[in-house]
Order: C-alpha cells, then sequence, then structure tokens
C-alpha cells in the first residue's frame, strides 16, 4: 500500500513539474521574442547609417545573446560567402538551422524567417520602411503574448497539477 502511495504522489509531483516546465518554457519565450524586437530595431539603426548587411548582421550579432548571436553571426558569413543563393534563402535556411528546436513555436519561427523577406533591397529607404512596419507589426504581437503570458502560465501550472490529481485518483 506505501508503494502504490508512493507511486501516486511520483505522478501527481511529475504532473505538476511537467506544468511548471510548460510555464517556464512559455516565459522564455516571450523572452526571446522581446530579444527578437531588439535585434530588429539595432538592424533598423544600422542599415539607417548605411553599413552592409553583412556588417550589421555581425555588428547586431555582438550585442545579443544566444540563440540569436550564432544565428546573426552565421548569416553574416553566409552573406559574405554568398554562393548565388538569395537573401531570402539564406536567411530562412540559417533561421531555420539555428533557431528551430528551442521555445520558440513555428510561427515564430516563420514570423523571424519574414525578416529576410523584407531585407537585401537595393534602397536603405524601403528597407528602413519595411522594417519600421515589421517591427511595428512584431510590437503588436509581442504586446498580445505580454496580456496573455499570466493567464496561460497559470493555466499551465493548473493543468499539471490537476492532471496529477486526476492520474492520482483513477489509480487509487
Amino acid at each position: 500500500m506505501t508503494a502504490k502511495a508512493a507511486g501516486i504522489c511520483l505522478i501527481v509531483l511529475s504532473s505538476f513539474g511537467l506544468g511548471l516546465i510548460k510555464s517556464v518554457e512559455l516565459q522564455k519565450r516571450y523572452r526571446l521574442l522581446k530579444e527578437w524586437e531588439k535585434i530588429v530595431l539595432l538592424l533598423e539603426q544600422e542599415i539607417s547609417c548605411h553599413i552592409p548587411l553583412p556588417e550589421a548582421y555581425h555588428r547586431v550579432g555582438d550585442r545579443v545573446c544566444d540563440p540569436f548571436k550564432p544565428f546573426l553571426e552565421s548569416l553574416s558569413k553566409q552573406l559574405d560567402a554568398h554562393g548565388g543563393k538569395s537573401f531570402r534563402e539564406i536567411f530562412t535556411q540559417e533561421g531555420k538551422r539555428c533557431l528551430a528546436g528551442g521555445c520558440l513555436t513555428g510561427e515564430d519561427l516563420r514570423q523571424i524567417c519574414a525578416l529576410g523577406d523584407l531585407v537585401g533591397f537595393a534602397d536603405r529607404k524601403t528597407q528602413k520602411n519595411l522594417l519600421d512596419r515589421y517591427r511595428k507589426e512584431q510590437e503588436i504581437r509581442l504586446a498580445q503574448l505580454g496580456e496573455q503570458l499570466p493567464a496561460k502560465q497559470k493555466l499551465y501550472r493548473s493543468l499539471g497539477i490537476l492532471g496529477g490529481a486526476f492520474l492520482g485518483i483513477l489509480l487509487l
């Protein structure tokens, strides 16, 4: 009987732990998207100073943390090498290679890779205007996520506890 009670307690605790992990991952995702917002702003400033794109990505990469730092550095190297690929292809390829597998969702990765469609034009004014519009869209998206964050975190924790309690009762 004590082994059964211990097993039920472990199930409840592990379920609660899963809820906490999901809650922390959501918070980390929010922080990463805030960092991406900063990157877009820094990139917009670099482009307005007439810095070439490979150098702009390298300079911005020096000011940010993982996982964006390796992404931007790799992107800068790939742009220098070029290899006949379009900017969009390079950006998408490096984005999926460097950023996949973390806390970012598929939609987040699509939004990040969408920046590759906006940058790379010869006209700096067009690039700056497109980046400004992109940044504003990201701000709106991030504000919505920020509003939903506390409720979703509470939901994940509650579901973890309730799921564990349900399993515990089911095993009694």
